[in-house]
């Protein structure tokens, strides 16, 4: 009487009497001693196998179904995101290269960073962090503080520069 076969069957019997579940191998119900090598008890659990596959076909179903919607708005999420970078560098065909570059750069260590830290309080704590310690490091080496300080303005007024104007 096993009804755990290679096609995904039940790992256990249960007992038609009492619906105590057994080992594959059991022979008689622990609880109420009836005897699960009847044909009433195979039957039982035969159509018990049965709806438990169905259900489990259902439930694949179901997350496939999850899959594709999930799918589709990562998609849309996409084109609304090209969309609104579209819109936002004034429609241009082909940005400068250079622009092209670094937001490709900073798209890419932005992506990274929120897959490293995936909530945004703890991203912001880092990111200060680590303005703090730039702050320190300049600081600390007196001589690096113009060149320092002109780098971090040229890069500040890039990334908050307008693109489409150059402002």
């Amino acid at each position: 009487m096993r009804l755990r076969d290679d096609d995904g069957g039940l790992p256990f019997i249960r007992c038609a009497s009492c619906r105590m579940d057994h080992p594959v191998g059991a022979v008689r119900c622990e609880l109420c001693e009836a005897d699960l090598t009847t044909a009433r008890q195979r039957s039982y659990n035969l159509a018990l196998r049965e709806r438990w596959l169905s259900e489990r076909e259902e439930e694949r179903r179901q997350i496939e179904v999850m899959a594709l919607a999930r799918r589709q708005a990562e998609q849309e999420v996409r084109e609304a995101e090209q969309l609104f970078w579209s819109a936002h560098r004034g429609g241009e065909a082909e940005p400068n290269p250079l622009v092209r570059r670094l937001d490709l750069l900073g798209g890419r260590l932005g992506v990274w960073l929120a897959q490293q830290v995936p909530d945004r309080r703890w991203r912001h704590g880092l990111v200060g962090g680590l303005a703090a310690l730039w702050l320190m490091a300049l600081w600390a080496w007196p001589g690096l503080t113009a060149v320092a300080t002109f780098v971090a303005v040229g890069v500040g007024v890039f990334l908050v520069a307008d693109r489409k104007t150059g402002e």
